[in-house]
């Protein structure tokens, strides 16, 4: 019938799941690297289930000094020029 027949893991419960799809896209990048890079230890809120960190509206954490730009955030856009845009405006910021 054409269709490809994937079979994939979920990153956050683990969950196995399969189906047959008339395309496939497949992306990387999207889960945050946030694990074992000490922010626990510094103290910086960390969402449970999607592993991004914790920010106000100027994307400062609740560490009043440490911030987080970009796809690590959380509920912000997943949009790699959104994140390029918001990391200049932040250097211009500190600068």
């Amino acid at each position: 019938n054409g269709q490809l027949k994937v079979t994939y893991s979920s990153d956050v419960d683990g969950s196995v799941k399969e189906g047959s799809y008339d395309n496939v896209f497949y992306a990387i990048g999207r889960t945050p690297n946030t694990r074992g890079i000490g922010l626990d230890a510094a103290g910086i809120e960390v969402d449970p289930v999607t592993n991004k960190i914790k920010t106000n509206e100027k994307d400062q954490t609740n560490v009043e000094h440490i911030y987080a730009l970009g796809d690590c955030a959380l509920d912000r856009p997943e949009l790699t020029p959104t994140a390029v845009t918001v990391n200049f405006i932040f250097v211009r910021i500190i600068i």
